[in-house]
C-alpha cells in the first residue's frame, strides 16, 4: 500500500509519522484512562493527524478545551467511554 493511500484511509503503518503535539496531547490520556478507544489513535495520532481539530486548533494556536475530540466532538462528561 501506497503511503498516500494509508494517509488518505486514516490508517498509518510504519513508515508514517505521528502527530508532533502527541506528547502532550490529552488524547493519550484518555485512552489510558480507557475513555477513547485506540481507534481515535490510529485515525488520528498516528494517522492523518492534519485532519484533527486539535491539531489545527494547536497549529493555527487557537486555544482549546481538552475535551475537545480530534474530530471537533467533545468527549462526555461523566466518564463515558467514546470509541
Amino acid at each position: 500500500m501506497k503511503k498516500k493511500n494509508a494517509l488518505a484511509s486514516g490508517y498509518c503503518y510504519s513508515y508514517c509519522m505521528r502527530c508532533k503535539w502527541y506528547s502532550v496531547c490529552p488524547m493519550r490520556r484518555f485512552e489510558r484512562e480507557g475513555r477513547i478507544g485506540n481507534e481515535w489513535n490510529r485515525k488520528y495520532c498516528s494517522g492523518n493527524y492534519e485532519a484533527c481539530v486539535r491539531y489545527r486548533k494547536e497549529e493555527a494556536g487557537i486555544p482549546h478545551q481538552d475535551i475537545l475530540l480530534p474530530d471537533g466532538s467533545f468527549l462526555p462528561a461523566g466518564g463515558d467511554r467514546v470509541n
